[in-house]
Order: structure tokens, then sequence, then C-alpha cells
């Protein structure tokens, strides 16, 4: 059996290394865009079209998205606000909210958190009772447990019902 037991090992290590590659690659391409044009379609792609339904400034074509977009140029080539400011600043021009991205604080990441949370102590509670599930009971029949199941079945035997029909274990059921 060790040399199952190393298998298993090594299938665990290369796909924890493979998960811990794509973090990494995650991670480094996450990174805030870095030209202008980049910079304004990351703002666009945050915002929300004020007249479109379920549009992003930067998918629509809408002329209030176009002023948006026109803004967000403006800002970004001005270059005194940071990509957040000017969400933060378009945003609070308008009535409606037009964050379409949480602002990772208080409550807005509460929402965001909670389910992921949920989700993972699910599974972990779902794996701590298929592991005792799985596990062999301690208990077993005694000679006692076993005496008493073999007098219950010889008075089975000797009994009859109403009917002078003997009761079968079906039909203590």
């Amino acid at each position: 059996m060790p040399p199952i037991f190393g298998a298993r090992r090594a299938g665990w290590l290369v796909m924890a290394c493979a998960v811990a590659a794509f973090l990494g690659i995650g991670i480094a391409r996450s990174g805030e865009p870095r030209t202008a044009d980049e910079r304004e379609l990351w703002v666009s792609q945050r915002l929300a079209c004020p007249v479109c339904d379920g549009q992003s400034v930067a998918e629509s074509q809408a002329i209030s998205a176009t002023q948006i977009k026109t803004r967000i140029a403006e800002l970004v080539r001005a270059g005194q606000l940071s990509d957040d400011q000017i969400v933060r600043t378009i945003d609070a021009s308008y009535a409606q909210d037009l964050a379409l991205v949480p602002s990772g604080s208080g409550l807005d990441a509460l929402i965001w958190v909670l389910p992921a949370v949920v989700a993972v102590l699910a599974v972990a509670g779902l794996a701590t009772a298929f592991l005792r599930w799985r596990r062999p009971s301690g208990e077993h029949a005694t000679d006692a447990d076993r005496a008493l199941v073999a007098q219950a079945m010889a008075g089975m035997a000797g009994a009859t019902d109403a009917v002078g029909v003997e009761p079968t274990v079906e039909d203590e059921r």
C-alpha cells in the first residue's frame, strides 16, 4: 500500500502547485490599468449607464453614457484623481447609484463576503458529517443483546395472531 499512498500525495502536491500558479497569475493580472485608455475603459466598466438597463457606461451607446465617457476621459487626462475617485465623483453627480462595483467596506463588503463564508462553512460541515458517517462505529452487539434477540425470536415463533397465523418479521414493522 505505500506506493498508492505516495501517488495520492504526489497528486495532491501537483494540484496544490497548479492552484498556487493560477492564483499567482490572477493576482498579477488584476493590477490597475497603466495607460490612459486602459484607465478610461476600467472606470467606464465600473459605472452603470443611467438610462440603460443592465449595461455599463463602457457597453452603452446612449447619449448620457457617451457624455459620461467624455467626462471620464477629461478626468483621466487631467491626472489629478485616482480611478476610484473618478468613479465616486461621477457617481455623486447623479441621483441614482451608478457604481457597479461595491465599495469594499462596510455593509457592501459584508454582503459580498457573507455568501462565500456560508458556502465554505457548509462544505466544511458536510465534510465533517461524511467523515463521521464513514468511520466505523465502536459499538457492537453484546452477548446479552444476542440473547435478548434470540428470546424475542423464540417468543414470536410460538405466538399466533387472532386469525391463527404466526406473525413474521414483516408483520412486526
